[in-house]
This record gives C-alpha cells, structure tokens and sequence, in this order.
C-alpha cells in the first residue's frame, strides 16, 4: 500500500484465516470464566442464585455475540428460555444490548433488579 494512502487494512487478528484461531479463544475465554463461576459462589440459598444468574448472563454473551455481529437474529428470540422475561425486557430497553450482556447484564439497581 502506497504511504499516502488512506485506505485500511483489517487488523491481522480479524482477518478471515484468524476465525477458527478466533472462534478457539472465545469458547477457552468462556469456559474460563464458566468454571470461575461455579467455583466462585459458595453453595448457599444465595449462592446457587448468583450462579444461576451468571450462568445465564454467560450464555447470553455468546448468544448475543452472534446477534451483534449478524443483522439476521433476533436477540429477544436467541434468548428466550435463557434469560428470565424481565431480563430480556431490560436488555432490550438498553441503548448497547451487546455492552450490558458482555458487561454481565444490566448494573445492579437497574430494571433489572428482582
């Protein structure tokens, strides 16, 4: 590419040979963060909730990876059954819906709130 150009290339980490390498990192990032989080909470009344609940924020995050990057899902169709109707109704409230799931759901006090 001439040095005066203003054309960009893509990153070399979202080129399309990268996607398996990609595809790879987020399932281990995922699988990570899951079993932090049934380590995490301790098996109380509470506990086991938190653990419910981070477990469908986790699921979510793949879920709505997917929709953000594709114009052809729905999010609130992808997520039912994973996330409660009151949760679904807060993230479709949000003004980023893939910003409040990858930053495990809405802040507390929020909607959201039970």
């Amino acid at each position: 590419m001439h040095p005066h150009t203003t054309a960009t290339r893509s990153p070399p980490h979202c080129q399309t040979s990268h996607f398996p390498v990609l595809r790879a990192a987020l399932l281990r990032g995922c699988a990570i963060l899951l079993a932090q989080v049934l380590a995490w909470f301790p098996n109380t009344s509470r506990g086991r909730e938190n653990k419910e609940a981070a477990c469908r924020w986790l699921i979510a995050l793949a879920k709505s990876s997917m929709v953000h990057l594709r114009d052809e899902h729905d999010l609130r169709h992808e997520l039912k059954g994973v996330l409660r109707e009151r949760e679904l109704d807060c993230l479709e409230a949000s003004s980023n819906r893939w910003v409040a799931v990858a930053s495990a759901g809405p802040p507390h006090g929020a909607c959201c709130a039970s």
